[in-house]
Order: C-alpha cells, then sequence, then structure tokens
C-alpha cells in the first residue's frame, strides 16, 4: 500500500484573532447572494472561489465601506466572514498588506495554488453574512 503523504497545512498567522472579521467584496451577480432565516443575505460560495488565495481585508483595520470603495467599477457587495468560520473550515488567513491598502489578508484553502475548495468555500459561506448590500446592484427576490 503507498504511503499517503502528509496534508499540508494552509499558511496561517496566529496574531489574527478568531474573534476578528475579514470583509469580501461580493460582485453583484443577481444569484451571488442567498436569503437567510433572519431577512438578511449570505454569499453564495461561488462567491468566494478564486484561482488562487481569496482576497479579503481585516475588518480591524478598516470599514465596509472602505472595502467596497477600493473598487467603484462595479456596484459591490460586502460579506463579513468571521475568522473563527475561517480556521474551522481548515483555512488559514495572513496578513498581505499593500501599498494602497493595508489591511489586505489573504484566505488560504487547501485547493491548489492555496484556493479554497468547494467545500471549504460552501462552509465558510454558510457563516458569513452581507453586511453592506450597495443599492446599487441588483438584489435578489427574497
Amino acid at each position: 500500500m503507498p504511503k499517503q503523504q502528509p496534508q499540508q497545512l494552509p499558511r496561517n498567522d496566529p496574531t489574527i484573532s478568531d474573534d476578528d472579521f475579514l470583509y469580501r467584496r461580493i460582485y453583484p451577480d443577481p444569484d451571488a447572494l442567498i436569503p437567510t432565516n433572519n431577512g438578511g443575505w449570505r454569499p453564495k460560495s461561488g462567491s468566494l472561489k478564486s484561482n488562487v488565495a481569496l482576497s479579503v481585508d481585516l475588518a480591524s483595520m478598516t470599514t465596509p465601506e472602505q472595502t467596497r470603495d477600493r473598487d467603484i467599477t462595479v456596484p459591490f457587495h460586502v460579506a463579513r466572514i468571521p475568522v473563527r468560520v475561517v480556521r474551522r473550515a481548515g483555512c488559514g488567513v495572513i496578513r498581505d498588506p499593500l501599498p494602497d491598502n493595508p489591511a489586505h489578508a489573504l484566505i488560504c484553502g487547501t485547493g491548489t495554488g492555496e484556493a479554497l475548495t468547494g467545500s471549504e468555500a460552501k462552509r465558510i459561506a454558510r457563516e458569513s453574512e452581507i453586511i453592506l448590500v450597495n443599492a446599487g446592484a441588483q438584489v435578489p427576490e427574497g
């Protein structure tokens, strides 16, 4: 029987508290949001998929409005993702400051190129919430 390779853990910065949150811009496709039981919205898991580690902002260093307004070419929504949920999904969070965005961070998954796998994205999306709905974007009936 072939010996299995140990799974490499994703990069993770322990100085980022489990109690912190991450902000993620959500492209305003009509099907990007899912209604929640409390009358709000959460992102669809596909909104958290990328070919590489997922770009986010540390909530302790910015506001949802600043995250949204970093790119005004599209009327983005903003999701709030608990760091605790990211880590429970088996992923990591690292700081990745940019010259124009010191709050920038990455969610590192276990997929190719540190992308989130489908199951990681689903687990994270289920416990995330849209905290800023852009009035200029289409919102699904719900």
